[in-house]
């Protein structure tokens, strides 16, 4: 099975990345696996977000269903092959002090008025479990997952259709120019615990290359760069935010576990101007894995556009 076959040999490569890699050849070796699922649209239905948090969940208990024991109380997996809930759902190691992103990111969107389109991608050796996480996926949708908190009934979808692929390399378009700059439309809300965005907008760029960097590590990457010096260049930068209506609540949390809180999104659009070249890698690759806390539920989904 590869590096997955055991908690012992994913931990392993993790830790040790097998080949480091300049900022601007990254997207040439970011790879992993992309599957959507389409669905008949439910005739009732929830914010995407809200959906996308329950696709999770449901995917989630899924996966339990073929877990070990030790893996269903938050412990690495005994077996070999060791189980996809351990591989997809538990923090596998933390580096520098930050706990490495899971390898999966969920969107929900619509595709028309008939259907609705759920996407999950997987980075790195995480593909190695696409069978599994399709599987698990497809059942959850149909059969697991409330569409709309008030219409119990609402329970489950009919499948319109499945599609996967493996991707080897994202494109990477050349960086616009200084005074032209670039806009983060981010199509759903973001964390926005810690200092507010419009205090400190390069925050949202820090969290970004910190989640960059760990994903990495899941395609054996270490990236290859002088972050104090970068972490510099990006708070150097000109930033203005531009908000859609005002910060509002967003509940999250563990059914499993019975854990459940609040926290603080907002919507807007990010506007960057400067030198972007050096860190143009990162802000790319984001709009596949996604900016923040909550990004494998769909959180901090976001494209890159010219600003207004």
């Amino acid at each position: 099975m590869g590096i997955t076959e055991s908690s012992a040999r994913l931990d392993a490569f993790l830790r040790n990345p097998r080949r480091s890699v300049a900022l601007d050849r990254l997207a040439a070796h970011w790879h992993g696996y992309r599957l959507l699922v389409r669905l008949e649209r439910p005739h009732a239905l929830d914010g995407p977000l809200e959906v996308t948090h329950r696709v999770k969940g449901a995917l989630g208990g899924r996966l339990a269903r073929a877990a070990s024991p030790r893996a269903l109380d938050g412990g690495p997996c005994p077996w070999t092959p060791m189980c996809a809930l351990d591989i997809l759902m538990r923090e596998q190691l933390r580096v520098k002090g930050h706990g490495l992103p899971k390898p999966f990111v969920l969107s929900v969107e619509p595709a028309g008025m008939a259907h609705l389109d759920v996407a999950m991608t997987l980075f790195g050796a995480a593909r190695e479990r696409a069978a599994q996480a399709a599987g698990a996926l497809v059942e959850a949708l149909a059969h697991h997952v409330d569409f709309h908190r008030r219409a119990p009934s609402v329970t489950g979808a009919k499948i319109a259709g499945v599609a996967g692929e493996p991707f080897d390399g994202i494109e990477l378009p050349p960086p616009p120019a200084p005074a032209e700059g670039v806009a983060l439309d981010f199509l759903t809300p973001f964390d926005a615990s810690g200092r507010a965005a419009e205090e400190a907008p390069s925050t949202l760029v820090a969290r970004l290359a910190r989640r960059v960097d760990g994903l990495s590590r899941w395609m054996g990457l270490e990236i290859d760069a002088d972050w104090a010096a970068l972490s510099a260049h990006w708070k150097a930068l000109d930033y203005a935010f531009r908000e859609y209506g005002g910060p509002h609540a967003a509940r999250k949390g563990s059914a499993r576990q019975d854990r459940w809180y609040s926290h603080t999104v907002r919507e807007g659009e990010l506007e960057i101007r400067g030198d972007l070249a050096p860190l143009w890698p990162i802000l790319v690759a984001g709009q596949m894995c996604f900016a923040g806390r909550g990004a494998v539920s769909g959180q901090g989904r976001y494209t890159l556009v010219a600003p207004r």
